[in-house]
């Protein structure tokens, strides 16, 4: 099969790489503006290095889709995935592709029930049953964004250190009370709501941690949580595998 280019769109940076149809290669990291129209600048120079191959896209902005034919050449196909190409049956209303789409990916990956945990500009927790029914879940600010408006807001207090790990314990500085109160909050939050919709469910499900806020949270999670950094890639190279064998 012919390679392709994989493009995934947060809310803040874009991520692309190349699949030979084999392996998606390391991919390059951009932060994006859909005002001012960086995200097209950034982009077009990464896809004049390789080979001409077609787009996968996976983008839930409208603003930042627009840009993709400006910084496309006419000669590469352009394939922006919706929700209706991810082969799964889904529960939840106006549920966005990225979260299908990383889910999907999952439930592949661990041919079981999975919950998915995506850390990026937002976080999003989701479930899929273990027969492939997307039910939902949960949407918040990132970690990181809550540590810079809690700094923003309260200066006199320490901005939450992402490198600064302490177990257990009760916090006995201001610092370790700031990450406590951000990063172990979130992830004993992350893991509540985890056994509460198990329970739900009747079912267990395999934790999986993506996006890219999800390295510094690694720390803080139950070592149950299986990372994948580059969840969204490994959806887009499974359809355009599948578009391959139709």
């Amino acid at each position: 099969m012919t390679g392709a280019w994989l493009l995934d769109v947060g809310n803040s940076r874009a991520k692309l790489a190349v699949f030979d149809g084999h392996v998606v290669q390391t991919p390059v990291s951009f932060s994006h503006d859909s005002v001012t129209g960086s995200f097209s600048r950034e982009l077009f120079p990464h896809l004049q290095k390789q080979e001409n191959y077609p787009i996968w896209v996976c983008c839930s902005n409208p603003n930042l889709q627009a840009q993709l034919a400006q910084a496309i050449s006419e000669t590469q196909a352009l394939h922006v995935i919706s929700n209706d190409q991810i082969p799964m049956q889904v529960s939840s209303k106006g549920t966005g592709t990225d979260r299908l789409l990383a889910t999907w990916a999952a439930w592949q990956m661990q041919g079981t029930g999975v919950i998915v945990l995506d850390v990026g500009t937002a976080w999003t927790l989701d479930v899929v049953t273990k027969d492939g029914n997307f039910h939902g879940g949960g949407i918040g600010l990132s970690p990181a964004l809550q540590a810079n408006y809690l700094q923003r807001l309260c200066p006199h207090l320490p901005l939450a250190d992402l490198q600064f790990h302490v177990q257990g314990g009760i916090p006995a500085n201001t610092l370790q009370a700031v990450n406590a109160g951000i990063w172990q909050a979130f992830a004993k939050a992350t893991d509540g709501l985890r056994s509460a919709w198990q329970e739900e469910l009747g079912q267990t499900l395999s934790p999986v941690v993506c996006g890219g806020g999800s390295r510094a949270l690694r720390p803080w999670l139950a070592e149950a949580w299986d990372w994948q950094p580059d969840l969204i890639f490994h959806g887009l190279a499974r359809l355009v595998r599948l578009d391959d064998e139709t």
